[in-house]
């Protein structure tokens, strides 16, 4: 298994992709993960709602968490796309500023 960063501010988009993927398929539950297409988006969607669950049983908002994750993943999307090619413009760069 990739050594992954212990901070996660030093985590690679990629690694961040392998991080939840070794968490998918950590638990039973989220089984079969792979579908003829690829990893089935189900399991990961299933994996989320737990989250969601542990949330509210902290006392934490769930949309509060879904709101702070979609800000931090265009945040992580949009400085990948600027230390792989700073001048240029990308397709998540153009869908991410939409929104």
């Amino acid at each position: 298994m990739t050594e992954l960063p212990k901070n996660n501010e030093d985590f690679t988009n990629e690694q961040r992709a392998t991080a939840a993927l070794a968490a998918l398929e950590r638990v039973d539950k989220y089984q079969p993960l792979h579908t003829q297409e690829g990893i089935d988006p189900d399991s990961i969607a299933d994996l989320v709602a737990d989250l969601l669950h542990l949330a509210r049983r902290n006392q934490i908002e769930p949309d509060y968490v879904i709101e702070t994750a979609k800000i931090n993943f265009q945040a992580e999307v949009e400085e990948e796309a600027q230390v792989e090619n700073p001048e240029e413009p990308t397709p998540e760069r153009e869908k991410y500023a939409k929104s």
